[in-house]
C-alpha cells in the first residue's frame, strides 16, 4: 500500500498565505479522498508554533473555514521528502525550494502558474502580513481562486497515484 498522498503549501512565515491555502484545499477535497490525503503548510523562515495571523483567521472565518488551530512550522527536508506535490505562494519561495531541494524540482510549483505558464515573479501572491484588512481579503480571494482552479488537476494526480498502486 502506498504512503498517504501529501500536499504542501509554502509561504514565508506560515501564518497567512499557506495556512489559507491549506484550509481551502481541505474544504474542497472530495470526501472520498479525505482519508487518503494529508494537506500541510510550512514557511521558509523556519518559524515554529505560531498561530495563523488574526486577520487570516478572520477572513477565512468569513468563508466558514476554520484555521484557528493552525500552528506554523518551517520547511524541513523530512516535510519535503514526504510531500508528493509542493506549492509555493511566491516566486522567491519557489526559487528557495528548488535551490535547497534540487532532487524535487519536478514536484515544486508556483501556485498561480501551476499548469498555466512558466513561473515568474508576476505570479506571486503578495504577503499580506502587517497590511490592512482589504489586503488580506484580496489575498484570500486570490488563493481561493487558485485552489479552486487546481483542484481538478490535484484530484487526478491523487487518483493516478492510488491507481498505480492497484496496477502494481
Amino acid at each position: 500500500m502506498r504512503p498517504i498522498f501529501q500536499i504542501l503549501f509554502v509561504c514565508s512565515g506560515n501564518i497567512c498565505r499557506s495556512p489559507m491555502a491549506e484550509g481551502y484545499l481541505r474544504t474542497l477535497m472530495p470526501r472520498r479522498l479525505k482519508e487518503k490525503v494529508r494537506i500541510v503548510s510550512a514557511g521558509t523562515l523556519g518559524i515554529f508554533g505560531q498561530p495563523a495571523s488574526l486577520e487570516a483567521i478572520e477572513v477565512m472565518h468569513e468563508k466558514s473555514i476554520d484555521i484557528i488551530g493552525h500552528r506554523s512550522q518551517g520547511v524541513t527536508k523530512n516535510l519535503i521528502d514526504k510531500s508528493n506535490i509542493i506549492f509555493a505562494m511566491a516566486f522567491d519561495h519557489y526559487k528557495i525550494l528548488r535551490d535547497h531541494f534540487p532532487g524535487r524540482k519536478k514536484d515544486i510549483y508556483l501556485l498561480r502558474s501551476f499548469n498555466k505558464n512558466k513561473p515568474s515573479a508576476k505570479d506571486s501572491i503578495p504577503d499580506p502580513i502587517g497590511l490592512d484588512f482589504e489586503t488580506y481579503l484580496h489575498c484570500r480571494d486570490t488563493i481561493e481562486e487558485e485552489v479552486k482552479r487546481i483542484i481538478p488537476q490535484i484530484i487526478k494526480l491523487i487518483d493516478d497515484y492510488y491507481a498505480a498502486d492497484k496496477s502494481a
